[in-house]
């Protein structure tokens, strides 16, 4: 299938004006979500509810059903000897989601509910630009991906994209992806960022889906991913470059004193004149790209604007502002015990956090 440039540049593309960067889970809950995701109590539960809404089961090249798990089975045919549950389309997708994941033995947290759903879905796709088509069984349809493969389906970790996207992603790593990205734009130059990568997925898709995997990938790693900020998406994990970029769009769209202004003064004026000077540039340059309609996330493909960026996080990095009542060593250590209840969270319970 190809994808048109029209498609690539959607200008209704998602860019989220409040990107999240913490995880903010219990490690005990969390071990418990895995514990109970993973029961075979919950396999019956989710072959009832199957049941119950009178969904199709899983079926075989025959047609015959073909259950991965012996409670599902005995669950669904339990629900159907109940009343007909009525459903909607968030409840439907909500359950084949965990059905699948049970299946492939992926926790799922119960923070998963058809109100998560809701909260991130967008119209259009933040990776390839289509827009976003439900129950017609193409490659636009709407689908849940798992941004981080070795997570399972938690807040933070997911979003939603096209099939297509989703099936070319797979279980394709940012490791891999990233490599791929800069072999096709070495080798072919500015074609590379229209042309297919091995993967199947258009170079500034594989650009697009890898600023989105890089914010999962750092917090379970334990490592900070430096990424340009090029796509972004309601509820999932961001990195740094994705936060101070945000800052600056905002600053950007408006002239006035907004609380993104006085964020990024207090983040940094403290690190002298010319810091602050370069930021005020950076913002003036954003502001002009924005009137000439260019999207938000396309800004930092052009090294004139991210390397900009990227000297003014290294300098916050090096010399971080004094903030009452919060200490960087404070913040390092909150978010490694949410680090660390994101292992529940892993398909094999075995992330390494370094």
């Amino acid at each position: 299938m190809k994808v048109s440039k029209h498609e690539i540049f959607n200008p209704l593309r998602y860019w989220s004006d409040r990107p999240h960067l913490k995880v903010a889970i219990d490690k005990i809950d969390a071990e418990l979500d895995r514990e109970d995701s993973l029961s075979d109590r919950n396999g019956f539960q989710l072959g009832c509810e199957m049941g119950a809404m009178r969904l199709t089961p899983p079926q075989d090249q025959e047609g015959q059903p073909n259950w991965s798990h012996p409670e599902l089975a005995t669950g669904y045919a339990h629900g159907m000897n109940r009343p007909a549950k009525r459903s909607e389309a968030y409840l439907r997708k909500l359950l084949n989601l965990k059905v699948n994941a049970f299946a492939r033995r992926i926790p799922v947290s119960s923070a998963l509910t058809v109100d998560y759903l809701r909260s991130i879905t967008v119209p259009v796709c933040p990776v390839s630009g289509v827009n976003l088509t439900h129950g017609t069984l193409t490659d636009s349809d709407w689908s849940v991906d798992r941004l981080d493969n070795d997570l399972g389906y938690v807040p933070g970790n997911l979003c939603m994209v096209s099939t297509r996207v989703n099936t070319l992603k797979s279980n394709l790593g940012l490791k891999t992806l990233h490599s791929q990205v800069v072999a096709n734009i070495r080798s072919l130059g500015l074609d590379g960022l229209v042309l297919n990568l091995p993967c199947g997925l258009k170079g500034l898709e594989g650009m697009r889906l890898g600023a989105l995997m890089a914010g999962p990938h750092g917090n379970t790693s334990g490592r900070t991913n430096r990424y340009p900020p090029l796509a972004m998406a309601p509820g999932a994990w961001s990195t740094v470059e994705t936060l101070v970029a945000t800052i600056h769009v905002e600053c950007a769209k408006s002239r006035i004193e907004t609380r993104s202004y006085q964020t990024r003064k207090q983040f940094f004026k403290h690190l002298g004149a010319k810091a602050w000077h370069s930021s005020n540039r950076l913002v003036e340059s954003v502001r002009c790209e924005l009137d000439r309609h260019t999207h938000a996330s396309d800004i930092w493909l052009d090294c004139d604007f991210f390397e900009p960026l990227v000297e003014l996080i290294d300098l916050f990095t090096n010399n971080p502002p004094s903030i009452p009542g919060m200490t960087f060593e404070g913040a390092e250590q909150s978010r490694q015990r949410e680090t660390e209840a994101l292992i529940s969270y892993a398909r094999y319970g075995s992330i390494s956090v370094q």
